[in-house]
């Protein structure tokens, strides 16, 4: 254990995992670049890391999640980045490869933007696309893409109802 301000906190444990990813994004179809980049974001390769909603893992998978795609120990990262990568790959399917809706989905859940269709506008949505896109980029080695990718017109909101 560490200390910070005279509290005990845990470590933040990296790893490198990515033979397990390129076996994920295999499975699943998806770029290990991609998963690379979720992970990056969600949890800086932290595998013990647990977010103030009680996500948990490496690509931060909430309780029920990890539940429904059958993932017993979230914090283990085999697990983790097979289940993560599983429901990466269904949300890419649902929104018909659109990659900038299915992380909006990941990180705000596929209910509201089936429904509205669009990255909702909370900003933490949208930063998280716009730093999740980045990264991928980056992993795969693309040069000059620009922060602001994400326009206005992806962040409309649904008509009042």
């Amino acid at each position: 254990m560490a200390y910070y301000e005279g509290k005990k906190v845990r470590k933040k444990v990296k790893g490198n995992y990515d033979k397990v990813i390129a076996n994920a994004a295999k499975k699943y179809s998806l770029d290990p670049s991609l998963i690379r980049a979720v992970i990056r974001v969600e949890s800086d390769f932290d595998r013990y890391a647990v977010s103030k909603m009680g996500a948990r893992g490496l690509m931060q998978l909430m309780p029920d999640t990890a539940r429904t795609l059958r993932v017993r120990n979230s914090f283990d990262p085999e697990e983790n980045i097979y289940g993560g990568t599983k429901y990466l790959r269904s949300l890419y399917t649902l929104f018909e490869g659109d990659l900038k809706l299915t992380l909006a989905a990941y990180n705000a859940g596929p209910t509201l933007v089936k429904k509205i269709k669009r990255i909702p506008r909370i900003p933490e949505t949208v930063n998280y696309v716009r730093q999740v896109l980045y990264h991928y980029r980056k992993y795969k080695g693309k040069r000059g893409f620009s922060d602001n990718s994400i326009k206005v017109r992806d962040l409309r909101m649904a008509d009042a109802r």
